[in-house]
């Protein structure tokens, strides 16, 4: 039986990667990710690529047999998808998580009862405004005990929808309340948008697709969305807090602006809260696939003697550990997050309007929209620098990098692109932009520093003590260091020495620590990445597929090249 080059790296480990495994993500989620799906003949994976209509008949399919499997924990298996799938993931999510919760949050029990049978959308965004909500231009006018939407120019019709361009029965569309002549700010309303018989658009409502993109969102439908004249009854607003009633009149029981922003920035914090996981996932799945690959590959070494594992170099050490380190600490901090906003959201759809609850939701929506740039910058980050680090072999599509780098591209700017939100969590040094920006990162990451440290402190009782290590403050403080917070002629020479010791004691550990963050291997999908480190064998497993190829139009090579032997001959 042949030796894998990871063994002697996890017999290095003082720690049990499993047990560790399960502190971070919880029994329920490891038990699904090695079971379910993987038996699920759907789900089987291979390296075929697919057109955008076979990604989304598949993803269909696939959604359907989850319906049906009917899995105990929905936040567990959404994780696994996140890894598995992006475009699966985004199709179970826009309407299980944003759709549903923006009912709950800003809707009644009249909501309530449409939620069965029905495929949701989350509908906001328009070709001419994003970040800026309170700019849409889609309206909706008060007309004879209904309302009346329209798109009054190409800039107000709804884009970059998901699930809107082929599956979607209804919507939670945000236009601005137009009552008695007056404008009463942007409200949020849930309309049905497809008859459910025959899915054709309601009258009114033209709905159409936004066409390719990169990576595995070509699974995801991203629709656009324009307004004649469609009418929809009253009931349709969601109203909590407010209502328009048949005879025309606009009812607020919000006591003031903030507090009525309060309800709608909890319904926008849930997507960029989400998205922050993303970006710790693409740590994870960049340092199990890097980092796995290094401690395989073997490149120079001394004379005469075995060549050295990549992993052992302190410049492959350097540009990957941090990344591995990353992932741990905003996964632990995003797990606590989600907890805050699930106890906000809670509160809210228990009827809680007082002020304390207006300043938690500010602080969460601060809090999301400095976290959400920080992950999803360095999950990117990560994801190139695995590729780069993994050499030519990266760039293969069997080892997934590139893939994975696309699909998690759109992170960056979805839910708000990121240089702009990092501004709505210091809008009093608006004037002064280059230091609100900065001041919004420092915010994210110390909280992050602060939240991670407290789980050291819970983990250290089991004497899984390379963990710390993992979240050393220093470790993440270089972030914040080298951005330029602190300065000093020599300030950053301890740091950096630091650091650099940190790595070389972490990384006889990183394969164990890898396994612990890693998904099962049908999950990962990489050549380069798999546990049983025996990634040329996977290479050319894929290779072989393609043994003594001829083109279809080797004919025409043969006489191109005859004709051109000819004329050599004549000369």
């Amino acid at each position: 039986m042949t030796t894998s080059p990871l063994d002697s790296y996890r017999q290095k480990a003082s720690f049990n990667w499993s047990e560790l495994k399960n502190i971070v993500e919880g029994e329920e989620s490891v038990q699904i990710k090695v079971g379910t799906l993987e038996k699920e003949p759907l789900f089987a994976r291979n390296y075929d690529r697919l057109s955008r209509e076979e990604l989304r008949e598949l993803n269909h399919r696939r959604w359907k047999k989850i319906l049906e499997l009917k899995l105990p924990s929905y936040h567990c298996l959404l994780e696994v998808l996140e890894m598995y799938d992006q475009g699966l993931s985004a199709r179970l999510s826009l309407h299980n998580t944003v759709f549903i919760t923006a009912i709950f949050s800003m809707g009644s029990e009249r909501h309530q009862e449409i939620l069965e049978r029905i495929v949701g959308c989350f509908s906001l965004t328009e070709l001419s405004h994003g970040s800026n909500t309170q700019g849409i231009q889609t309206v909706a006018t008060f007309d004879n005990g209904e309302f009346v939407f329209n798109c009054p120019n190409d800039g107000a019709i709804k884009c970059w929808t998901g699930n809107l361009a082929e599956s979607a029965t209804h919507a939670v569309v945000f236009a601005q309340l137009i009552v008695a002549g007056k404008c009463e700010g942007v409200h949020a309303f849930v309309l049905q948008v497809r008859d459910t018989r025959t899915f054709e658009p309601l009258p009114g409502i033209t709905i159409g697709d936004m066409g390719e993109k990169p990576g595995a969102w070509n699974g995801v439908e991203n629709g656009w969305m324009e307004f004649k004249n469609h009418r929809a009854p009253l009931w349709t607003l969601l109203n909590k807090g407010c209502e328009v009633t048949s005879d025309g009149n606009y009812i607020s029981s919000y006591k003031s602006v903030s507090e009525k922003q309060s309800v709608s920035l909890g319904a926008l914090s849930v997507g960029r809260v989400g998205i922050i996981g993303k970006g710790v996932t693409a740590c994870g799945l960049a340092s199990t696939i890097a980092i796995r690959y290094s401690a395989c590959r073997r490149q120079f070494g001394p004379r005469k003697g075995e060549e050295i594992p990549v992993i052992d170099y302190p410049l492959q050490q350097h540009r990957l550990l941090p990344y591995l380190a990353a992932y741990f600490a905003i996964r632990l901090f995003h797990k606590r997050l989600w907890e805050f906003l699930t106890e906000y959201l809670m509160r809210v759809m228990q009827g809680d309007k007082s002020t304390e609850l207006a300043e938690f939701s500010k602080e969460i929506h601060a809090l999301s929209s400095s976290a959400k740039p920080v992950s999803t910058w360095l999950g990117v980050e990560a994801l190139s620098e695995a590729r780069r680090a993994c050499g030519g072999h990266g760039y293969l599509y069997c080892s997934r990098l590139n893939e994975l780098r696309d699909s998690f591209d759109s992170s960056q700017t979805f839910e708000g692109e990121n240089d702009m939100i990092l501004q709505q969590t210091s809008n009093v040094l608006l004037a002064k932009v280059h230091r609100a920006h900065t001041l919004s990162i420092a915010y994210a990451e110390l909280t992050i520093i602060s939240w991670s440290r407290s789980f050291v402190q819970n983990v250290e009782q089991l004497e899984i003590r390379e963990v710390r290590r993992i979240f050393s403050v220093d470790r993440l403080a270089s972030f914040t260091i080298f951005r330029g917070y602190c300065t000093g002629e020599h300030f950053g020479e301890g740091i950096r020495s630091n650091i650099r010791q940190l790595e070389a004691e972490l990384a006889p550990a990183a394969i164990s620590l890898v396994d612990a963050v890693a998904p099962p291997d049908f999950v990962l999908n990489s050549a380069l990445g798999a546990s049983d480190g025996s990634p040329y064998e996977h290479m050319m497993r894929e290779f072989r597929k393609h043994t003594n190829p001829r083109p279809n139009w080797w004919k025409d090579l043969r006489d191109v090249l005859e004709q051109s032997s000819t004329r050599q001959s004549k000369l």
